[in-house]
């Protein structure tokens, strides 16, 4: 038998988002990357594949972006389940 967990990542996200000193942050993220005009990349925000999404995107529109990764490993070994760590980042954060 399988069962699926599901935990409630928006109100996660609420959370982090939320905090103003982060939203300031993505704002400045966001106002960065619609000037960028160097090729240096310091950080996922900085890709050539990035800055093109983000200068077809309005300028009154606020990007946050998501990278989702597993380590591949199960937490725990069991006949019976398996628990899998999904680890997120916010791409606009440097926290």
């Amino acid at each position: 038998m399988s069962v699926m967990v599901r935990f409630d990542i928006e109100s996660q996200l609420n959370e982090i988002l939320v905090k103003n000193e982060n939203f300031e942050q993505i704002k400045e993220t966001n106002r960065i990357a619609r000037n960028k005009k160097t090729d240096i990349i310091s950080n996922a925000t900085d890709a050539n594949l990035y800055q093109e999404m983000v200068k077809k995107i309005s300028i009154d529109k606020l990007i946050v972006s998501f990278n989702f990764t597993t380590d591949g490993c199960p937490l725990v070994k069991s006949k019976n389940y398996s628990l899998w760590p999904l680890l997120g980042i916010i791409l606009e954060l440097d926290q």
